[in-house]
């Protein structure tokens, strides 16, 4: 398979791995005898930070790694981790790792792709300064270049909220690439179905927390841009027109972020309207109405990114008939009368006569003079 075995890397690459005392690691295999405890140990890197995965997603991943040739895993060793009596063996030198899927994406230029599926650090002080990240988005997208893929893909868990992941994504080449919820990458939106009515319970589940879909288009990209990208810390060029917004910031507003995750579920959810409002939601934003659901959402976001304003056509119930005049009963009829009759009761007690008697009580005696 593609990342089972090691590739020839670049030597600006190799003295990189050197000179920072880390390697790649190809597979379980040195670790077959340790599986739970391989498991147990890097899964912690997943999950100590608030974009946690949980633990049940790691059970699948290293029950799938090993069922299925699908699913690849490749870790980066660090030689002079610090560890204590306990952890002798080379497993916990790890200090990340990231695991790849062909086949995740079913639309017909990605389905032979192995998507970048996971991507794991740990963070613990002593290491977090490591290029281990930026590594390991280089093996992937240096591989599938060298493996003659024109596409790399990956889903950014937490969308925009993950914004160093976005940044680090988007430095490789990735891009926002929204029309792929509608082949992979779509668990949420299997699961929550279509929008039935505006009183649907699930209306509103779609959660901000979705993922966003990214590629890279590999045709387009060197190796020396690859190799700048890693040592260099430089952004690939090749799209950077369309590099978001959101990477170019220094110190994230936070009010971008937000505004943009609601963005982005309001233009995922109208995968879940009527045909009719889908078509509604092209002719509003200048999308023609023969264009793919795919063209309007990367159109959409392609907005959202240079903060265009977007129409959006939501499901709106339809009226309710009117419904008959409700006959009144007989006994109700007296009822009304019978208010009627003590108004009038009311209203004789404030009669003219009263307030005549009135005023020639207060009214001035005549004084001879």
């Amino acid at each position: 398979m593609t990342f089972r075995n090691s590739i020839v890397l670049p030597d600006t690459v190799y003295s990189f791995l050197v000179d920072h005392n880390l390697k790649f690691e190809y597979g379980i295999t040195k670790f077959q005898n340790d599986i739970p405890e391989l498991k147990t140990f890097i899964s912690s890197f997943c999950n100590n930070t608030a974009l946690a995965i949980g633990d049940a997603y790691m059970d699948e991943v290293f029950e799938n790694l090993q069922t299925t040739a699908h699913f690849e895993i490749i870790f980066v060793l660090y030689d002079n981790k610090i560890t204590t009596e306990f952890e002798k063996k080379d497993l916990y030198k790890i200090v990340g790792f990231m695991i790849t899927q062909k086949g995740e994406c079913t639309k017909a230029e990605y389905q032979n792709i192995p998507a970048l599926n996971l991507i794991c650090i740990d963070k613990t002080k002593s290491v977090a300064p490591l290029p281990t990240a930026k590594l390991l988005l280089f093996l992937y997208t240096y591989t599938l270049l060298k493996n003659d893929f024109s596409y790399g893909l990956l889903e950014l868990a937490y969308n925009y909220k993950n914004i160093s992941g976005l940044k680090l994504y988007s430095k490789f080449g990735f891009r926002e690439t929204l029309s792929l919820k509608l082949h992979c990458f779509n668990y949420f939106l299997t699961e929550i179905g279509d929008i039935r009515s505006m009183n649907d319970k699930k209306n509103n589940i779609l959660t901000q927390d979705d993922t966003l879909p990214m590629t890279v288009e590999l045709m387009h990209i060197t190796t020396e841009q690859l190799v700048d990208a890693l040592i260099e810390n430089k952004y690939i060029e090749y799209k950077l027109k369309d590099l978001d917004p959101l990477c170019l910031q220094k110190i994230v507003n936070i009010k971008d972020v937000n505004k943009r995750r609601q963005i982005l579920i309001k233009i995922i959810n109208i995968k879940r309207l009527p045909e009719n409002l889908q078509r509604e939601n092209k002719l509003k934003n200048g999308i023609p109405v023969n264009a793919s659901l795919g063209v309007l959402f990367d159109s959409l976001s392609h907005f959202a990114q240079k903060n265009e304003r977007i129409h959006f056509v939501q499901y709106v119930s339809p009226p309710k008939s009117p419904s008959p005049p409700r006959q009144r009963s007989s006994r109700r009829c007296k009822q009304t009368v019978a208010v009627e009759s003590t108004t009038q009761r009311k209203r004789k007690l404030v009669s003219p006569s009263t307030t005549e008697r009135k005023r020639k009580v207060v009214s001035p005696t005549p004084v001879s003079l």
